[in-house]
């Protein structure tokens, strides 16, 4: 089993690799999102860890968004960085 800080330190090297996509990545839709987007997934990645919890995992949007999600038991929080910086946020 992966310690907290091992799960947030992958998620973060993830997050990184988002940098990498090529355009058309995803079945010739898709760009790599930009550096402010990546930077911003990772603060949250970053104090999710330091606020106790325990698991976390990105994916990457065909429009250059980042989604981050944050487990909390039963529940997670998933948050969806647009390429204007602006946050969407859901608890399920």
């Amino acid at each position: 089993m992966k310690s907290k800080k091992n799960q947030i330190n992958t998620t973060e090297k993830k997050i990184n690799s988002f940098k990498a996509l090529p355009v058309g990545w995803h079945y010739g839709s898709g760009i790599a999102p930009l550096a402010k987007v990546l930077d911003l997934a990772i603060q949250l990645n970053q104090c999710a860890g330091l606020m106790g919890f325990e698991a976390t995992d990105a994916f990457p949007g065909i429009d250059g968004e980042v989604m981050l999600t944050v487990y909390d038991g039963d529940f997670y929080l998933e948050f969806s960085f647009e390429v204007d910086c602006s946050i969407n946020y859901i608890r399920e």
